[in-house]
């Protein structure tokens, strides 16, 4: 049985993977494709844009295979490359879900998204280690900037999360990451909005009292928490709540010392601020 090739088309500069086709010789493709970029039935297909930004620079694009497939199932395949490398977050210049121009009555065997392993492996060495530049990167921020996803979407992105554990490595990156970002207050008052009534779970509560064993907060955290609380007023049902979850433990010595430290401390200043008055 004759094969044919899957073939993709690269960007020279950082071998990213552009443009996924299917052809049975890819040299000719390639020269094809090169030849089609002035077509002006072509003029608006944003593969040929990509090209012709590439011969402005004095490039052009690389062709490699992806797959040799046999005739009879080229549509099936090349529609799951594309499927696959855009879940991936690919940045492909197709146009279609390809696999186009199906004989009359044609239905593909595989839709629904089934994927050999031999296929995911290939897609998941073609993103490893690429390294996305500062003006891609910006570019994409500004494209998802005031955009906000669908709950369901928001949903199933959680439940595919759920149980994960991240790696020491990913949760340095996003430490890092997060540093010297300051909240707006439109979004700390969402946030609240957000909490407002919602109860956590005991297994909740333990994780978070287990992640805060042992961690000392600076002087500069304490004050700031200190200056949220000043004249607050919380409503007596509250105080109540705390009395009740109180009632019964035993504080430790170290816990004593360090109330009654608090305590001279306070009293000292309030001391201090009569005797200027």
């Amino acid at each position: 049985m004759s094969t044919v090739y899957i073939y993709g088309l690269f960007d020279p500069r950082n071998m990213e993977l552009r443009y996924i086709g299917k052809t049975k010789d890819l040299k000719d493709r390639l020269r094809n494709h090169l030849r089609l970029v002035n077509d002006t039935r072509c003029k608006d297909h944003h593969n040929y844009r990509w090209i012709r930004q590439l011969l402005d620079e004095g490039l052009e694009p690389s062709i490699e295979a992806l797959e040799e497939v046999s005739v009879d199932s080229w549509r099936d395949a090349e529609q799951t490359w594309i499927a696959e490398c855009r879940k991936f977050g690919v940045r492909l210049t197709n146009m279609t879900k390809g696999g186009d121009s199906f004989p009359d009555g044609y239905v593909p065997h595989n839709k629904g998204g089934t994927i050999s392993e031999w296929q995911k492996s290939r897609i998941r060495e073609y993103n490893l280690n690429k390294k996305v530049s500062d003006e891609t990167r910006q570019k994409q921020r500004e494209s998802h900037l005031g955009k906000t996803l669908p709950r369901e979407q928001v949903r199933k992105i959680a439940e595919a999360n759920r149980g994960k554990v991240m790696s020491p490595e990913a949760r340095k990156k996003i430490s890092e990451a997060h540093k010297g970002m300051t909240i707006s207050e439109e979004t700390r008052q969402k946030l609240i909005q957000w909490g407002k009534g919602k109860k956590l779970t005991e297994e909740h509560r333990r994780k978070i009292a287990e992640a805060g064993k042992g961690r000392k907060q600076t002087e500069e955290t304490k004050e700031k928490l200190r200056q949220i609380h000043l004249g607050k007023k919380y409503p007596e049902e509250f105080g109540k709540k705390i009395s009740e979850r109180q009632r019964g433990r035993k504080l430790t010595e170290e816990h004593k010392a360090k109330i009654r430290e608090g305590n001279k401390r306070n009293w000292t200043k309030r001391k201090s601020k009569a005797n200027e008055n």
